[in-house]
């Protein structure tokens, strides 16, 4: 099964296992996150994992993009950070 449609039923079971919600509530990496699925049999590599979940982003309309990224709840802080540092490696 190819690495995104794994991911895809991942978050469907998601959805549905409250036990899997805590535990990827608590998850502060997506290594953790990639953790939680393999406890429930499904193999991902943490790259592949962040790279569906930006595709998702770019792929959705203007709207949708938005309202995921604000979801996430990242402060100014947050945001700079990550501009400042995308590209140099750290």
């Amino acid at each position: 099964m190819p690495t995104d449609d794994v991911i895809h039923q991942f978050m469907e079971c998601l959805r549905s296992d409250e036990d899997l919600q805590r535990t990827v509530k608590m998850a502060t990496s997506a290594d953790d996150v990639v953790a939680a699925a393999a406890s429930r049999g499904m193999e991902f590599s943490s790259a592949s994992l962040v790279r569906c979940f930006a595709r998702t982003l770019m792929e959705g309309s203007d709207e949708v993009v938005v309202k995921k990224f604000d979801e996430l709840g990242w402060d100014a802080g947050e945001i700079l950070w990550f501009l400042k540092s995308f590209g140099t490696g750290s």
